[in-house]
């Protein structure tokens, strides 16, 4: 479509006079002639026979062409102007819209970009052949170039990450401090484990914990079988030091253990002082029993299992959830008043029988 304002233009205004004075005719022809040229993104219309052919023109032959070459005489150039490209048929002569491409509309430009991408060689980046593609961002010349470079993008990827891991071990290694080496990620490095000082309870060998030795236990010992957290992090975050001690310290016995996934540990041990405390604080529940219902419903599914910094809090939403129910009552389930009525007709129907 035309800009607004053609009709005031010096070139329009002669092109309406070499026409008859018909300005809907001019206008008309115009439109006509740049439709098909928006549509492909190209400035050629063809011979003199192909432009009047495009208008519709029904009068003498040739006129019409004479008339929108001639429109911008004796100043400048008319609204086509001869074509200086190639072409196949030589004898007769080419136009091509004057300025198309500074007066046409935006989305013009861009389909005449993606025309001209399409017509453009490229190499692809894999196996080095050379295809034609309309898409600009495109390396690759099919599926199966696409997804080697994909496989080679991650194995690289991958062995920088290894490169990265493997460095940020070797510098903590080089500390001599073993606690110091457990706590030295970024999230702990506020942490100074050797200003932490903490006398150490020995664990008390249970049935369950069959692995722990008798002896009682070094203080670097308990520090470094610690599980280090910046390796793989789970979705809780990781267990302060003080946490950790705090929980290693703890002598009471092991009631219950829990499986958990991660890598803090295979299993939760649930000891006799947490069930003594949540007695104490929910004491219209039996403890013991809710999560023993709570273990069993962990280790019907993988799934479900816990992390070992989220175990605690689940238990407590749990039983949280077991006062609630226990509030509420017992559920009578009552059938509805439909069913209520069907029944009392079908009594009253044996009643008249007998």
């Amino acid at each position: 479509m035309a800009r607004v304002g053609l009709s005031n233009n010096l070139k329009f205004r002669h092109l309406v006079v070499a026409l008859g004075g018909n300005r809907m005719l001019a206008r008309g022809a115009l439109e006509l002639l740049w439709e098909p040229c928006y549509e492909v993104g190209d400035a050629y219309v063809g011979t003199s026979d192909d432009i009047e052919a495009t208008v519709g023109w029904m009068g003498e032959r040739g006129a019409l062409t004479r008339a929108l070459l001639q429109a911008g005489a004796p100043k400048g150039a008319g609204f086509i102007e001869p074509y200086e490209g190639s072409v196949r048929d030589s004898s007769a002569r080419h136009y091509q819209i004057h300025d198309f491409f500074h007066h046409c509309p935006e989305y013009v430009k861009g389909r005449r970009e993606r025309e001209l991408e399409k017509t453009t060689p490229k190499m692809c980046a894999v196996c080095g052949d050379t295809f034609y593609s309309a898409n600009a961002s495109t390396s690759c010349c099919s599926a199966r170039c696409r997804m080697k470079a994909v496989r080679e993008r991650h194995k690289r990827r991958k062995a920088r990450i290894t490169q990265e891991v493997a460095a940020t071990r070797s510098d903590r290694s080089e500390c001599s401090d073993p606690a110091i080496r457990k706590f030295s990620t970024p999230a702990h490095a506020h942490v100074r484990t050797t200003d932490v000082q903490v006398q150490l309870v020995p664990v008390e060998s249970t049935a369950v914990d069959t692995a722990v030795p008798t002896d009682p236990p070094r203080t670097e010992d308990v520090v470094e079988d610690l599980p280090d957290f910046d390796l793989q992090p789970d979705d809780d975050p990781p267990l302060t030091k003080a946490a950790l001690l705090a929980r290693a310290a703890d002598t009471s016995p092991i009631v219950l253990t829990f499986p958990v996934q991660g890598t803090q540990g295979p299993v939760w041990p649930l000891r006799q002082s947490l069930i003594d405390r949540w007695t104490v604080l929910y004491p219209t529940l039996n403890v013991r029993q809710e999560v023993s219902k709570a273990l069993a419903w962990v280790e019907a599914a993988m799934k479900r299992r816990k992390t070992y910094g989220g175990m605690e809090r689940f238990l407590v939403a749990w039983l949280n959830r077991a006062v609630e129910i226990h509030a509420r009552g017992p559920t009578v389930i009552t059938g509805s008043l439909k069913t209520a009525g069907n029944k009392a007709a079908v009594e009253e129907f044996l009643r008249r029988q007998r």
